[in-house]
């Protein structure tokens, strides 16, 4: 995400490219929906 790797499981996270904060729901197959808050 904005060219970071984000840790599995790890919500909510900032970036710090753009210090946009994201919530990130891991789906069990791989999935993965994030919003920006």
């Amino acid at each position: 995400m904005d060219g970071e790797k984000v840790p599995k499981g790890k919500s909510p996270y900032t970036s710090r490219k753009s210090g946009k904060t994201y919530v990130i729901k891991w789906g069990k197959d791989g999935n993965v929906a994030i919003h920006e808050k």
